[in-house]
């Protein structure tokens, strides 16, 4: 949600609390040109190695934000892996293989 929107709804008398101890600015869709690489947060790293189980959005199909775009395996413990980024999915890592340090797990760009 943009300030300019909270902004709207607050003059219209609507109440934004909620809306304004929530607000995120890098939840948001992707500007005519950005593209965004998602990688593996270090909360979800394991020793033993994370996995992409299986991929909830095909590449080219649309991403919203907040939308959970992957299952994530690692340590027998399964993550819902969320986009805070909106666009259309241009790549995915294999499903099936471990993710590595430092590698993009997805790409983003803009749904023009």
């Amino acid at each position: 949600m943009d300030v300019w929107l909270i902004r709207i709804l607050d003059n219209l008398g609507f109440n934004t609390q909620y809306l304004t101890d929530h607000y995120d600015p890098n939840i948001r869709f992707l500007d005519p040109g950005e593209n965004y690489e998602l990688y593996l947060p270090d909360e979800l790293r394991s020793k033993h190695g994370v996995v992409v189980k299986k991929w909830k959005v095909k590449i080219g199909q649309k991403v919203y934000p907040e939308s959970v775009i992957c299952i994530l395996e690692g340590d027998n413990k399964k993550f819902k892996f969320t986009s805070f980024i909106g666009g259309r999915l241009k790549y995915a890592y294999p499903a099936g293989q471990k993710i590595g340090d430092n590698i993009v797990i997805a790409e983003i760009v803009a749904d023009v």
